[in-house]
């Protein structure tokens, strides 16, 4: 299954914050150019993801992407899901 998410990119003078709406466990952020931080999105997703499953919680629905950039978790990460 591949598990795909919206998320909220907020670019401030101190840096850059991603939160993904559906995933409110999801907060990552750091410096440098957004493309790095979304790998790090990625990870801290398949992260806050591996917490619902250990919790038995089911895993949220992703919500329709309106513009937004996506976050994949990456592959060996899903498949662990």
């Amino acid at each position: 299954m591949r598990y795909a998410y919206p998320v909220e990119v907020s670019t401030e003078p101190d840096g850059i914050t991603i939160t993904c709406p559906d995933v409110p466990e999801m907060v990552t952020g750091g410096w440098g150019d957004l493309g790095a931080n979304l790998d790090a999105a990625a990870d801290a997703l398949a992260m806050a993801l591996s917490f619902y499953v250990e919790d038995g919680r089911p895993i949220p629905l992703a919500s329709p992407p309106e513009g937004r950039a996506m976050v994949c978790v990456p592959t060996l990460a899903a498949a662990k899901l």
